[in-house]
């Protein structure tokens, strides 16, 4: 189906030999916000960029590619809680701090 295809193209990525870069831009919500934030080695963020993880607090699902796992290696263990649970926005320059 759909969402195994998906995710197979995702650790697909993960997979790759080299570096990836990825721009990030706009509104990553769910899957797309895992996939720019995880299956990339650099990340290169404009102004704009807001992410938003959806899975727990509006589908009432498990938070997918591997959310739980490497969201709090970047973001720390706190905000990544509130991002995961209270579908938080992450704009750009929070990211950096």
């Amino acid at each position: 189906d759909v969402l195994s295809g998906m995710y197979c193209d995702f650790l697909s990525i993960l997979g790759l030999p080299i570096p990836i870069v990825g721009a990030l831009h706009g509104t990553c919500v769910g899957g797309g916000a895992a996939l720019g934030l995880f299956a990339t080695d650099v990340r290169v963020a404009s102004p704009h960029l807001k992410l938003r993880f959806n899975f727990v607090p509006e589908l009432g699902i498990h938070p997918g590619m591997a959310s739980t796992l490497m969201l709090p290696r970047l973001a720390g263990t706190a905000r990544a809680t509130q991002l995961l649970l209270q579908a938080g926005k992450w704009k750009e320059l929070q990211a950096e701090e």
